[in-house]
This record gives structure tokens, sequence and C-alpha cells, in this order.
């Protein structure tokens, strides 16, 4: 989360990024809690187009810098897709 007078230079640091190759997707917060289930539908529709899929039984590293978990979200919408947080 950036503050409004933030906003530019985060904008700029994003059009730098995607001129190297990076894709970006933004959701935010307000509409993420008053259109959920659209903007995870968004998200996976997405990661779809861009070929990322989840990695199945993956062993993930573990330590002392990296927190990581594991979350099934919205088991009727997205089936058996795991949304890994690191």
């Amino acid at each position: 989360y950036h503050e409004p007078d933030k906003w530019k230079s985060d904008i700029h640091r994003q059009r730098i990024l995607e001129r190297a190759g990076w894709t970006f997707w933004r959701c935010f917060a307000s509409t993420f809690i008053l259109h959920r289930e659209a903007v995870i539908n968004e998200l996976i529709k997405t990661l779809t187009q861009l070929n990322i899929h989840p990695i199945a039984d993956a062993q993930i590293a573990s330590n002392l810098y990296t927190e990581t978990r594991r979350v099934q979200a919205f088991e009727e919408l997205v089936a058996e897709i795991e949304i890994e947080f690191e």
C-alpha cells in the first residue's frame, strides 16, 4: 500500500519494470472487499493467460528470512488450485 503522494513514483517504477519484461496485475483493497469473487476470477484468468500454474507437490525451501504459507481459497470457485504466498 502506498499513500496517494507515492502513486506517481510507484507507477513510474512499474513502467520501468514493464519495459524490462515484468507483468503487473493490480487490485485495490476496496475492490477486493466489494467484489472478491470477480477479482479472484480475474486473477486466475490472468495467471492462466500468462501460463502460470501452481506447482504440484513442490518442495518449498524454508529459511530464516522467508515465511511461507499455503492457502486453499474459495474451493467452490477455484476447485483444487492452491495459492501460495511467499
